[in-house]
């Protein structure tokens, strides 16, 4: 079985204070969330962006 995934990171500034997209809710939040839309896929893409933060 292959699994594929895919991680963004983007430094965001600001707002615009509304949504213009189907993202229903966003949360700022200082932890990672435990509850996983996908655990066996997002743990993996996290500790991937761990390693190459580094370099």
């Amino acid at each position: 079985m292959e699994c594929v995934g895919l991680l963004c990171y983007a430094e965001i500034t600001e707002f615009s204070g509304k949504l213009e997209s189907e993202i229903e809710k966003i949360f700022l939040m200082d932890e990672l969330p435990t509850n996983w839309t996908y655990p066996l896929i997002q743990p993996l893409l996290i500790e991937e962006y761990e390693k190459r933060k580094c370099k």
